[in-house]
């Protein structure tokens, strides 16, 4: 993503979901013990959403995304499946973090505006720090440099 970036100077925004796995619906009967001090004898719980903690809740919450993604318009790369395409606008997925680039800037905040409209998100901006590494951008050279420096 970052290398079509600096090859055809698109834009680089980045946005993460806030509290992500909490989005999803169980799609199967999942039954909780409440924990001390809400307890009544005999009694469970039975989840309607996703918890943290819950094995199944990265693969709700993707689904989740998935189909959002695709009421926006987006496809689904067949060789990436993290990767989403609309025109011109791509969207990088890692969790709840997302990558989001194109040459359109208003094309990217009609996307940050579709995602801030169904998920709470952070809206971080052009993108200077993404999964530990640093982004330093000079624009009018063409250039990405991507470091770790913080690691060093």
């Amino acid at each position: 993503m970052f290398a079509l970036a600096a090859k055809y100077d698109w834009h680089v925004h980045q946005m993460d979901v806030k509290t992500a796995f909490l989005y999803g619906n169980i799609d199967e009967v999942i039954y909780v013990e409440l924990p001390p001090g809400y307890k009544i004898n005999g009694k469970v719980c039975k989840l309607k959403k996703a918890l943290y903690g819950l094995k199944q809740a990265p693969r709700i919450w993707y689904k989740t995304l998935i189909d959002a993604l695709a009421s926006f318009g987006f496809e689904q790369c067949l060789y990436d499946t993290a990767v989403f395409k609309k025109d011109n606008t791509f969207i990088l997925v890692y969790v709840d973090d997302l990558l989001i680039a194109g040459p359109d800037i208003k094309q990217i905040e009609d996307v940050k505006k579709s995602l801030s409209d169904r998920f709470k998100m952070k809206d971080i901006g052009e993108c200077k720090f993404f999964l530990g590494i640093g982004i330093e951008r000079d624009r009018s050279k063409g250039l990405i440099k991507l470091t770790q420096k913080a690691h060093m």
